[in-house]
């Protein structure tokens, strides 16, 4: 699974960079999972640390993509980072931040194609997975965390649904919640933790569809999920 952002102010151009990674993930059968931020304080204020690939105007409202960039750079130094920008006068002002590459504008797919390629490339040499151990009755397997889609609890007989399978253990959740990575799941009630990469939505009566599954979601818990699905999905 590979994270992007888009930190673009005009939607338009946020929506062609979408469509064109949505047709780059379709020809070459990546999976990715990308958020659009529409301002450089909104993208900061997210865990900028989950993403390994940014795409960032440099012109935007107060401030700007290389101050953000310069910012961003402190907490993350490996986040893959491409500028978008109609003037090609600050490229090379984005090599200071160590920026990729720069894409000008108006974006076409074919010079698209040949920077997103190169930054999977880096990618793949420098992706940092957040892993987790399952124990299981099967045995021990260490897994991606962004693969696991629910874990479940019944009397203290688990099971873990990801996207390699289902697996079947023993023990507690609460044991289970604190060895989880951080800002990859929520407990939604006393036997359910749900992945939130793989939650689909929220239903009227406030469970959630995760996968192809339904889960109860505590009603004291319910703004809680809502508020951290956006803060996972657009940051904010």
């Amino acid at each position: 699974m590979i994270y992007t952002a888009i930190v673009e102010d005009n939607k338009r151009d946020a929506e062609r960079l979408l469509s064109f990674q949505e047709r780059y993930g379709k020809e070459h059968k990546l999976v990715q999972q990308c958020q659009w931020f529409s301002d450089a304080e909104k993208f900061l204020k997210s865990d900028t640390r989950r993403f390994d690939i940014v795409f960032m105007d440099i012109e935007l409202p107060g401030m700007s993509g290389m101050e953000a960039a310069e910012k961003m750079r402190q907490s993350n130094p490996d986040i893959i980072l491409i500028f978008i920008t109609n003037l090609a006068q600050y490229v090379m002002k984005g090599y200071q931040v160590d920026a990729l590459d720069y894409v000008l504008k108006p974006i076409q797919y074919p010079a698209f194609d040949l920077k997103f390629q190169k930054a999977l490339t880096l990618c793949g040499q420098t992706k940092k997975t957040e892993y987790m151990v399952i124990s299981a009755n099967e045995g021990v397997f260490r897994m991606d965390a962004a693969d696991v889609q629910y874990i479940e609890i019944y009397q203290h007989h688990i099971q873990y649904g990801t996207t390699k399978g289902i697996y079947n253990g023993y023990g507690t959740l609460k044991k289970i919640e604190d060895m989880l990575p951080q800002g990859y799941f929520f407990r939604c009630n006393n036997h359910t933790i749900a992945g939130l990469n793989h939650v689909q939505g929220i239903l009227q009566n406030g469970d959630v569809q995760v996968g192809n599954r339904t889960f109860e979601v505590a009603r004291t818990k319910r703004k809680e999920l809502v508020d951290v699905l956006h803060q996972y999905y657009f940051g904010q």
